[in-house]
């Protein structure tokens, strides 16, 4: 504490009480920069949590969307597939069962000629 030269014993008392609330308010001040320094770092650090989680959460969408997507495309793929290879399984029974036919037809009118000679 420092004292004033002079004779007035109110001086002292003064200075000591000017210092005493400037230690205060440079205390307040300290404090209240500490409180909205914390205020501000954990508002930051909620802001992050929620941009993590947003963004998680659309990496998540869009890995089910693609996920999605692709078993729809294999679905119609395989359909297609197997409606190609019941078509040809088809027309190859068919072809079978034309030139069976055709033989049949060949071996019965040949059977006829020769039964006419």
């Amino acid at each position: 504490v420092a004292i004033l030269e002079g004779n007035a014993p109110g001086n002292a008392l003064l200075l000591y009480t000017k210092q005493t609330k400037q230690t205060q308010h440079n205390q307040r001040n300290t404090n209240t920069t500490k409180h909205n320094k914390t205020q501000q770092t954990q508002h930051y650090e909620r802001e992050q949590t929620q941009h993590n989680k947003t963004q998680q959460n659309k990496t998540q969408t869009n890995t089910t969307n693609t996920n999605r997507h692709n078993e729809r495309k294999q679905t119609q793929h395989n359909k297609c597939n197997n409606a190609n290879k019941r078509n040809k399984h088809t027309k190859r029974k068919e072809t079978q069962q034309r030139h069976q036919h055709a033989n049949t037809n060949m071996h019965t009118h040949t059977r006829a000629s020769l039964l006419c000679l």
